[in-house]
Formats: structure tokens, sequence, C-alpha cells
């Protein structure tokens, strides 16, 4: 199906997701979603993907990572909290998932933004370096050395591409 035709049938998805219960059917809402034209219709989405990842199915959270993926870090700015509270969740690849997104996003950062958030980002990821699953672990402890905590000047140094691999 093209993505114009999906635009018109955008609510059928967001129903299929909030209320099927069949996993399969909310996967595939998910994936449809990832479909969208991204600047005009995927990125007003991102919150209900990101809400999304209390579904109990770690098929859907799977579904609703390939579709993040792509989306530029600039657009995951205003979804910070969103990241941020996710970094606890039970799904390891979830976590995993919340720390490649928030690196991501912090090297999206202007200087001054990332000197407000540093702190509050190296809070969030001290945790996870005893995270037991190795993945979590290596993503946290690569992030907080990419942090460079000097007041005012803080940046997050390039990162690469997010891969969940």
């Amino acid at each position: 199906m093209p993505s114009a035709s999906l635009v018109a049938y955008k609510h059928v998805l967001l129903d299929r997701l909030a209320a099927d219960d069949e996993e399969c059917v909310r996967v595939a809402a998910v994936m449809a979603m990832g479909r969208l034209p991204t600047q005009e219709h995927l990125l007003p989405l991102i919150t209900t993907l990101l809400s999304a990842f209390d579904d109990k199915a770690w098929r859907v959270h799977r579904a609703v990572m390939e579709v993040l993926v792509p989306i530029p870090g600039p657009a995951l700015v205003p979804h910070a909290t969103a990241l941020l509270s996710r970094l606890e969740h039970s799904d390891a690849r979830v976590r995993e998932f919340m720390v490649a997104a928030l690196g991501k996003l912090s090297a999206a950062l202007s200087a001054a933004a990332i000197a407000q958030l540093a702190p509050t980002l190296i809070s969030a990821l001290q945790p996870l370096v005893q995270d037991a699953d190795r993945r979590v672990r290596e993503r946290a402890v690569a992030l907080l050395g990419r942090i460079e905590p000097h007041g005012p000047s803080s940046q997050v140094k390039s990162t690469p591409a997010l891969e969940l691999t």
C-alpha cells in the first residue's frame, strides 16, 4: 500500500495499535505507521509510538524501535522525558534502544542544551552501567563517555548511526 493511502487510514492504525487484542495486528499497525511520510505524518505520532513501549508484547516494542530508528535526533528532543522514563523498562532491548536514542538526541542538541540536560542524563544512565544486559551496559558506558560535563560548554561527541544489533 503506498504511503499516501496510509495517511487516509492513519486513524485506523492508531486504533488498532491501541485496542487490538492480537499482537500481530498491533505490530502490523506500527510497521504501517513506519511507512507514513516522515515529516508530515510520522513525527506527530512519536508520542503514540513511544507509548507503545508499554505494550506487553516484545514484538510490538521491536516494531516501534524499527520505526523510530530513522527519526532524526532533533525530532526526538521534545520526547527526552519519555525516553528517560523508559530507561527502567523491564525489556532489556527497550532499555538498550532508549540509551541509543538518547545518544542520537544528545548529539543533535546545542552546547547550552547539553549543559542543561547533562546532569539529568548522567544521573539516569549511571544505574545502567550495572544493568544485567551487557548491551545496555555497553551503550550506557559509551554514552556517558561521550558526555563532557564542563559547565556551559558541555557537549556530546558525535555518535555513530543508531544500530540495534
